[in-house]
């Protein structure tokens, strides 16, 4: 009991909560988990990684709603999530907050984005524990980027959907080694970064040799760095990485006129994944 200046009292009150017995694991796959502003992406993989299943939970009003409502979204929908990992029977695997940095519009949204963000899933994850559903936490990094090439035109995911694949992958210790089609797309990216830094003055010319080293040397490199790269490197030559139309476009006719490298862009791109994944 604790007395309080206004001269009132106050009982803090604790006990413990046992916590359910786990129903769900990762024995038979998981479920990765993407979070946006405008929508959740769930993915389901099996236990040997591959894609089983995957959908998207449309919210355009989470992020606008008044704070009531927006914690009702917030609640139903961690139900919602935890609903299906239990009719699955697999776990969830989520982005650690530790390293999630959503940079999203103005910095008003991008503030507002970023704490809907950490509601959500820390919503998730007590809904977990109370319902005995296994949880993983993994770094979030390239997430996006990768599933964007490696997955969305090969299994038709969209972009967040491809990046729930990844997460759950990750979750489960599955690593994204670089495909043979994306292997034979660097040799034509770097002639085309190199007629770039000829024609280049000297500002500027320190990142494009940059992204030249990592690409000349991807074999020796962290994976992460090299899609880093990959992706820096497309938006240099003129590739809008966030549009999947003008990747099919700008990889087909972009990147076909140079001889340096006979590779069937368009046909590469859709195949991404098929190897290696």
């Amino acid at each position: 009991m604790i007395r309080g200046l206004d001269n009132k009292y106050r009982v803090h009150i604790t006990f413990d909560e046992l916590m359910p017995i786990k129903v769900c694991n990762f024995s038979n796959g998981g479920i990765g988990v993407d979070v946006n502003p405008d929508g959740i992406a769930l993915t389901e993989i099996s236990s040997s990684g591959n894609l089983m299943s995957s959908q998207f939970i449309a919210l355009p009003e989470l992020t606008y709603s008044r704070t009531t409502k927006r914690d009702n979204l917030i609640g139903e929908c961690a139900k919602d999530i935890v609903n299906i990992a239990l009719a699955k029977g697999k776990g969830l695997v989520i982005e650690s907050l530790d390293f999630v940095r959503k940079n999203k519009g103005k910095r008003f949204n991008r503030i507002l984005n970023d704490f809907v963000y950490r509601r959500l899933l820390e919503s998730i994850e007590r809904r977990c524990k109370k319902c005995g559903v296994a949880i993983k936490r993994v770094h979030p990094a390239y997430t996006s980027i990768i599933g964007k090439y490696k997955y969305a035109t090969s299994y038709g995911l969209s972009f967040h959907q491809a990046a729930a694949f990844v997460i759950a992958r990750r979750g489960l210790g599955f690593r994204e080694r670089i495909p043979k089609k994306i292997q034979r797309l660097i040799p034509s990216l770097i002639s085309k970064l190199n007629n770039l830094l000829e024609a280049m003055e000297a500002k500027g010319k320190r990142q494009v040799k940059s992204l030249l080293n990592k690409l000349e040397n991807w074999r020796n490199i962290h994976s992460w760095s090299f899609w880093h790269a990959f992706n820096q490197s497309l938006r240099k030559v003129g590739v809008k990485p966030w549009l999947l139309r003008d990747i099919n476009l700008l990889f087909a006719e972009g990147l076909q006129s140079d001889v340096t490298a006979k590779v069937d862009f368009a046909h590469a791109l859709g195949s991404l994944g098929s190897n290696n994944a």
